[in-house]
């Protein structure tokens, strides 16, 4: 205390002097004191307040930055503006996708999937593939949460003819009412429900619906309905199945009731007669197998003594009967080898319809020795068909594959833009295609070098594209590179027996890209193409420079420092302006009904937007809004209405400078 009246009395001196405070009253004296004292109290305020006001201001220059595509992807799920592309796609292909997504979870804790696919349900069905699997991943990562060694079943129905139901099931785990009403309120703020409720508007874009439902009988559901799309083309084939396979006979040998019931649905379905056999009663009674059409067993049932027997009966001739084994998720490879020998299919669980169809059309119809997701070649190291490189590349190593022509088949645009930024590189053309017959049709149209190619893919697969470009001979030296999430050895061996060159994995990087095509493209074949060509590809520089923009409305040498690509840029800005189009209006109707929530949360989707393509003075604008909207200060929100309109003229017009000055690269960036 006696410091700071010490202090206090320094501040008066120097405010009037010594000699005028040594001749005040006591009283006079206080008085001072306690004025200068209020007078330091006021500025502290002021300088805390004002710290806070430009902190607030600022908050979206600190924020933690969000990848740009993220920020768009957002805003699109909750304003419902999702670019659904509903199309046929394989079924069972998206299911191979999501398990392996999620096969670390299910293996860390445990867990086994189960895929229980109704009759109704063929090989393909149409919607949009990548956010129907979305949605699944994550109801089924919700799902495995709760404990470890749970069975996960995903039912796959038609309801009527007006809608296609996922339902992931946990028969063993209920929950809590107090788990199970936070479900049912989900609350945007509650960071444990946000991808639930992420899924639920993904849902709702598609005109569709999530629910929860957890009773003791059966366990927990979540429900995934989209509407039902019919295939007018009929992609399944089931009808010719069911006319190849009616009355043949199948033997079914399981320890699992679950399995053998999942399993008797399929057959069942092409009119065969099923009759099962647990493995105890199969070890005991060795039965003959000549009155069976089909055998099916698990290979990690099988021992060498079993293996000896069961090729015995295979190799007599008397015996018509054709096995097919199923494999685990995570089998060795040593049981898998074990079991080849008696092998006509070999199929990998989860069992999913799909794959069985596939694999009877194959063994029945074309009378091959068929196996889904394998080949019989002995000789198969996946891990060098995986092509991976940690060599840190530059543009200019790039550089060196100038005139190559290639092409990118990939239904996401997402990845297709991830490829189109590793190769924007002057002098190499690239095609995007969304699907496999598009590649086709491509071919027969333009010389191509090098493809690199999806797996699962509406239309045609990468599988199905890739056996119809090695059957053309002028087409079978064309390098075809896998781009897939899908890593399990017999998958890559399905890639390989199709005749895919190599694989990379995703999320796409540039080594690996560079590595492919450092193995596979012909730098000379390029050359000699390119020196009998005719070359008129002379291009004036453009004319508007960086410099022309005002930073103030559209930072472009901000935005281009941060993604260090004017073509992505270009993408980024094209897709905000087209997603903002509307807000105006919608602007001025908030402002009109008045409810605040809305008005906040509007405000502070316009800022990220703004933030994400760099257009400051809006950012600063919705900055604002937002701040005042908290302080409950709307009395001249209606003059933001007309200034939101005059400013986004204004971006508009600068971002058509962009467009103009980057034209030339657009052209020549990916041609589809």
């Amino acid at each position: 205390m006696k410091k700071n009246f010490t202090l206090l009395v320094l501040l008066a001196e120097i405010a009037y002097g010594n000699d005028t405070v040594s001749t005040m009253s006591n009283t006079s004296f206080l008085y001072i004191l306690l004025a200068i004292a209020l007078a330091t109290v006021v500025f502290a305020v002021y300088i805390i307040f004002n710290k806070k006001a430009r902190a607030h201001t600022t908050d979206h220059l600190n924020v933690k930055e969000k990848d740009s595509r993220q920020t768009i992807e957002e805003y699109r799920i909750q304003t419902q503006k999702i670019p659904l592309e509903n199309q046929p796609f394989r079924l069972s292909g998206m299911l191979h996708v999501l398990t392996n997504k999620i096969s670390g979870i299910l293996k860390e804790n445990h867990q086994t999937i189960y895929y229980d696919i109704d009759k109704s349900i063929g090989r393909y069905i149409v919607g949009d593939n990548d956010y129907i699997e979305q949605v699944l991943e994550i109801l089924v990562q919700y799902a495995a949460s709760y404990r470890t060694g749970l069975e996960i079943i995903i039912h796959i129905s038609k309801h009527k003819e007006a809608s296609i139901v996922f339902d992931v099931n946990t028969p063993q785990h209920t929950l809590d009412k107090s788990e199970l009403k936070r479900y049912l309120k989900e609350n945007e703020a509650d960071e444990e429900l946000s991808d639930f409720v992420k899924a639920k508007q993904i849902a709702k874009a598609m005109q569709g619906s999530v629910q929860v439902k957890s009773n003791k009988s059966d366990g927990t559901h979540y429900i995934f309905t989209i509407p039902f799309i019919k295939d007018e083309k009929d992609r399944s084939k089931q009808s010719l199945l069911i006319k190849v396979l009616n009355g043949k006979r199948i033997l079914f040998v399981s320890k699992s009731a679950l399995e053998t019931k999942l399993s008797k649905d399929i057959f069942e379905t092409y009119n065969t007669k099923f009759n099962e056999m647990s493995l105890d009663e199969f070890n005991k009674k060795r039965p003959g197998l000549h009155q069976y059409d089909i055998i099916v067993l698990y290979s990690s049932y099988l021992t060498l003594p079993q293996i000896a027997y069961l090729k015995k009966m295979h190799d007599d001739k008397n015996n018509q009967f054709k096995f097919i084994v199923i494999h685990d998720l995570f089998e060795s490879d040593e049981l898998i080898n074990r079991s080849k020998e008696i092998a006509d299919a070999e199929i990998y669980s989860p069992m999913i319809r799909g794959d069985v169809e596939e694999i009877l059309y194959q063994v029945f119809i074309q009378e091959n020795k068929a196996v889904k997701g394998i080949n019989n070649i002995e000789i198969f190291d996946p891990k060098t068909f995986i092509i991976q490189s940690h060599k840190n590349v530059s543009e200019d190593d790039l550089k060196k594959f100038s005139g190559a022509r290639i092409a990118v088949v990939e239904d996401s645009k997402v990845d297709q833009r991830v490829m189109r930024n590793i190769l924007k590189v002057e002098g190499i053309t690239l095609y995007c295609l969304n699907n496999g017959k598009e590649m086709i049709d491509l071919l027969n149209k333009e010389p191509i070098d090098l493809i690199f190619s999806d797996i699962n893919m509406p239309v045609m697969d990468g599988l199905t594209m890739t056996k119809e470009i090695r059957s053309e001979p002028k087409w079978k030296n064309i390098p075809i590179i896998s781009i897939s999430s899908m890593v399990f050895p017999h998958e890559i061996k399905a890639m390989q027996s199709a005749g895919f060159s190599a694989s990379i994995s995703k999320p796409i990087v540039t080594q690996d890209v560079y590595k492919a095509l450092e193995k596979f493209i012909d730098l000379e074949q390029i050359q000699t193409r390119e020196n009998t060509a005719s070359s008129n590809t002379s291009s004036s520089k453009p004319q508007i420079r960086i410099d022309d923009f005002d930073p103030k409305v559209l930072n472009v040498k901000a935005a281009l420092a941060q993604t260090k690509n004017r073509l992505e840029y270009r993408e980024l800005l094209e897709e905000t302006l087209d997603l903002v189009k509307d807000t105006p209006e919608q602007l001025r109707q908030l402002v009109k009904e008045g409810d605040t929530n809305e008005l906040k949360k509007f405000s502070k989707s316009m800022t990220a937007l703004y933030t994400n393509i760099h257009a400051g003075d809006l950012v600063k604008m919705f900055t604002e809004m937002t701040y005042y909207i908290s302080k409950h200060n709307t009395s001249f929100l209606q003059e933001y209405v007309l200034l939101y309109r005059k400013k986004l003229k204004r971006l508009e017009e600068e971002a058509n400078k962009f467009f103009e000055m980057t034209q030339n690269e657009v052209i020549g960036g990916c041609r589809t």
